[in-house]
């Protein structure tokens, strides 16, 4: 079962790719559908693209506590330390959206590096 979810993921994401290609995308709501599913890719340029969808979403009227920019700068954060060879008990996110799990599975939630503002916090809705 774990495969063919996969097997649709990357469809998905193949066309989010394509729709994102063609260029045109107006509606905020799309924007932040297409960041959802980069998001949830795989590459540090799918995370790099959820982050850009999501600031554009928002750009275009979508309320940043709807957005993923929070979750998409965590997630671009963290991949960026992973292909540093961080080790995971070190690794820091700006929002904490974001759970990782160790080799047994457990989880392991990144400390937060102090660089969002309280201001940032609230307009995002993130509660700290």
């Amino acid at each position: 079962k774990g495969l063919e979810v996969r097997q649709r993921d990357e469809q998905r994401l193949k066309a989010a790719k394509e729709i994102v290609a063609k260029g045109g995308i107006l509606d905020p709501h799309e924007l932040n559908m297409l960041a959802f599913l980069f998001q949830h890719g795989d590459t540090l340029d799918d995370y790099k693209q959820a982050l850009s969808l999501a600031t554009q979403a928002v750009e275009a009227g979508l309320l940043p506590q709807d957005s993923l920019i929070p979750q998409a700068t965590d997630r671009l954060m963290i991949q960026e330390q992973l292909d540093n060879s961080v080790p995971l008990n070190e690794l820091k996110q700006k929002y904490g959206t974001q759970t990782m799990f160790d080799e047994s599975g457990k989880p392991i939630k990144p400390s937060l590096d102090g660089t969002a503002t309280k201001e940032e916090f609230k307009k995002f809705c993130i509660n700290q």
